[in-house]
């Protein structure tokens, strides 16, 4: 009946149950459910009945999202010292490091601040030959961490 209403262009009954845009499926898993309903004046299962369609995961209520000063320490410090810097589990940050690249490659070498300061004054390959790493490592650092290459 809905999708006939909506072939012959006559407006739904309830207004709630209309169409997905590709901007409101975009915010779907970016927030709860519940905080997403309300957003865009859509019913609770409506939200989460579109997500799992799309296989979007769900945001959980108490996971916090990654903020780019947390993102900077993944990688200059071992995983617990970073875990309780921020407050999170040791294994949060062992898989937010893992996730972003901030795998320890070279024999489990930590990022130093000063090491981090460089990226982006130079070429990638550059820094790397400063650095004694590799070319994949500082660039994958470099954007992780949101740092724009240097233009040459």
């Amino acid at each position: 009946m809905q999708a006939r209403r909506e072939n012959l262009s006559i407006p739904l009954l309830n207004p709630k149950v209309r169409p997905w845009t590709r901007v409101e499926e975009k915010l779907l898993g970016t927030d709860t459910d519940r905080n997403i309903a309300r957003r865009l004046g859509r019913t609770y299962c409506a939200v989460q009945t579109r997500r799992e369609l799309l296989s979007i995961l769900p945001l959980s209520e108490n996971r916090r999202v990654w903020l780019q000063h947390e993102l900077a320490l993944l990688g200059t410090k071992p995983d617990a010292e970073v875990a309780k810097l921020l407050g999170r589990s040791i294994s949060s940050v062992r898989s937010k490091r893992q996730d972003t690249a901030f795998a320890r490659p070279e024999g489990g070498k930590l990022w130093t601040q000063r090491e981090l300061k460089l990226l982006g004054t130079k070429s990638d390959p550059a820094i790397a030959h400063l650095l004694g790493r590799s070319g994949a490592a500082v660039k994958a650092k470099r954007r992780a961490l949101g740092i724009r290459r240097a233009s040459i």
